[in-house]
């Protein structure tokens, strides 16, 4: 969790630095579909076998590469590059240089390249890992983007694992650098948790031990001058609970002035609940919720009402003067959801676990209101073609998926709530089960 963390603040942060924002919209303003992905290189096969520079192996053999790769990065020396082969012979990875790169699309290996080429290569392979020369962490990962905006590599989280990010723009300047029109700070949209299913993903630790906490979030971020996810989460052993959350980026969760930590779980407040299948380990049939999160002159709001019980949750979160600097037009929000790994940079793509299936429907933002009462103010919808999107991309897109769709016909989801021909909808899903959801 606190990889990811950082990561995310990283992110916002570069976004901060962001002025007005280019609202180019996309050449095709219909929604992308699915299309085959044909992999390039050569297929591997377990075991992985991880050897000592004189031949002998280090350790019992793997049943996935990216976990092989982990134990010879944390162990590998100048004299001992600990190389790996597959159960066909392919070497495919050994300790090299710090501009090397070790590359593959999906598990199919596609050899060593410096990281000037793997960058290059990578990004136009929506599904590949480039892993750095010493076998410590991803230099870069392949994306699937939504917008003719490519976004900056700045904003890579690659300790995060595969999730999907649609950015809004800022707000708009004059000439003589005062705000014509304020940025996003609301968000909204009916989540149907009601499809999704997740299984939990597990790791394993340097010591051989069996570890599962991985963390999946639905979220909108909000950023001014500081930033929040506000939004709920599930977590490892957490028995399919989905709680409120927040990730704050402001100083007083570090000088000791706010008692939170910067990222907070509200355990008091489970919206939903999602019962786990005794034989599969599936976990189904949570309820469909309405989500809003608003940035204010001085907090960040969240509220959650559960669509079938009416209960209602979140919270108010002051920090006095937080955004005071920003004139509120540099606001704009990130609609997102990930399924987060909480290990080692090499985290494995193979672990097993899944959230799939979030369908998001009337997405929606609006600009900034000193009065923080968007009851009838106008809403933008967020959506593929349409100018609140900025910058749209799923990193990591061999094992994460974003669908823009439309309803076919009428209809009624899981949880008995309907939907009409015509409706759109996105589905968000993280994916380490080395299935792909297109194929």
């Amino acid at each position: 969790m606190k990889r990811f963390l950082i990561a995310l603040t990283a992110l916002v942060l570069a976004f901060c630095c962001v002025g007005c924002g280019d609202t180019t919209e996309p050449d095709d303003p219909t929604p992308p579909a699915p299309k085959e992905y044909v992999y390039e290189g050569t297929p591997t096969a377990a075991p992985y076998t991880v050897y000592n520079e004189d031949g002998t192996t280090a350790t019992e053999p793997f049943d996935n590469v990216f976990l092989a790769i982990r134990y010879a990065g944390s162990r590998a020396t100048s004299s001992n590059a600990m190389p790996i082969k597959d159960a066909n012979g392919l070497e495919v990875f050994r300790r090299a240089g710090t501009s090397d790169t070790w590359c593959f699309d999906g598990t199919n290996f596609v050899g060593k390249k410096k990281k000037t080429d793997a960058i290059k290569w990578a990004a136009n392979r929506s599904r590949s890992y480039v892993v750095n020369g010493r076998g410590t962490g991803y230099a870069y990962l392949g994306s699937d983007d939504f917008t003719s905006i490519r976004h900056p590599e700045d904003v890579y989280e690659l300790g995060s694992g595969g999730f999907s990010y649609l950015f809004t723009p800022s707000g708009e300047m004059n000439s003589n650098n005062t705000w014509k029109t304020h940025g996003y700070s609301y968000a909204s949209a009916i989540v149907r948790l009601s499809e999704a299913t997740y299984v939990d993903a597990t790791y394993v630790d340097d010591t051989g031990a069996t570890r599962n906490q991985w963390n999946a979030y639905i979220f909108f971020n909000i950023r001014g001058v500081d930033n929040c996810d506000l939004g709920i989460g599930t977590y490892a052993g957490g028995d399919g609970a989905w709680k409120i959350t927040q990730n704050c980026s402001n100083i007083e969760h570090k000088n000791g002035v706010d008692p939170t930590p910067s990222f907070y779980v509200y355990q008091d407040q489970v919206v939903t609940k999602m019962t786990k299948d005794p034989e599969t380990g599936i976990y189904s049939g949570a309820d469909d919720l309405f989500i809003e999160a608003i940035g204010g002159i001085d907090t960040w709001t969240l509220k959650v009402t559960n669509l079938r019980t009416n209960q209602s949750f979140g919270y108010t979160h002051t920090h006095k003067g937080m955004n005071a600097a920003c004139a509120f037009g540099n606001y704009r929000v990130i609609t997102a959801a990930s399924y987060c790994p909480v290990e080692t940079p090499v985290w494995d793509p193979r672990a097993g676990g899944y959230i799939k299936n979030i369908v998001m429907e009337d997405v929606k933002v609006a600009r900034f209101r000193e009065d923080g009462d968007y009851s009838q103010e106008p809403k933008d919808e967020v959506w593929y073609g349409e100018d609140t999107i900025w910058v749209g991309f799923t990193q990591g897109a061999d094992c994460a998926h974003l669908t823009f769709g439309t309803h076919e016909a009428d209809g009624v989801y899981k949880s008995g709530n309907a939907y009409k021909k015509g409706g759109r909808y996105m589905s968000f899903s993280s994916y380490y089960d080395g299935t792909h959801i297109v194929d």
